[in-house]
Order: structure tokens, then C-alpha cells, then sequence
């Protein structure tokens, strides 16, 4: 994620598909290559932990594929999310 805590910047490659040709169009292309080219994926498995700093890191997730809506339920995926922040004063 980038930009600040009061404006974030979501970002995500459909946002190109409906844009009208133009500068911004080309910079939002050029930030798309720039984050595909320097990705790392890994494959996250029964067990695992993944904890991300979303003000530090850019991040996402491919599609979950098909066949997911007939897995078992006691064989899903559970994602639990947290977010933690500042306790004001």
C-alpha cells in the first residue's frame, strides 16, 4: 500500500481496463509492469502465518481457482484479519 494514513493508495490492474487513453492511463501502466516485474509469490499452506504491514508493503492475492465453492467446508481456507493501530491517548 502507498500514500499516507489519511490517503491510501488502492491499486489493482482492472482499474486500466475502462480508463480512457492518456497520461494517466500510461503512468498506472507503467506502476502495474513495475510491481508485476518485482512480485514474489509463494504458496501459503495448511499452518501457515503470513503477517503484513500494510502502511511497508504493496500486496495481494491470484484468484483461489476453481472447484473452491465445492472444497469441503472443514477443508477451506480460514482467513482471520486484524488490524491493529494506535490506542489514543
Amino acid at each position: 500500500m502507498l500514500g499516507s494514513d489519511d490517503a491510501p493508495i488502492r491499486f489493482t490492474a482492472k482499474m486500466l481496463l475502462d480508463m480512457p487513453q492518456g497520461p494517466q492511463k500510461d503512468a498506472l501502466a507503467a506502476l502495474e509492469r513495475e510491481l508485476v516485474a518485482s512480485q514474489h509469490r509463494f504458496l501459503l499452506e495448511r499452518g501457515n502465518l503470513l503477517i503484513v504491514d500494510n502502511h511497508r508493503m504493496a500486496h495481494g492475492r491470484e484468484p483461489l481457482g476453481r472447484g473452491q465453492p465445492n472444497v469441503p467446508f472443514g477443508e477451506r481456507r480460514l482467513v482471520r484479519q486484524t488490524y491493529l493501530g494506535e490506542v489514543p491517548a
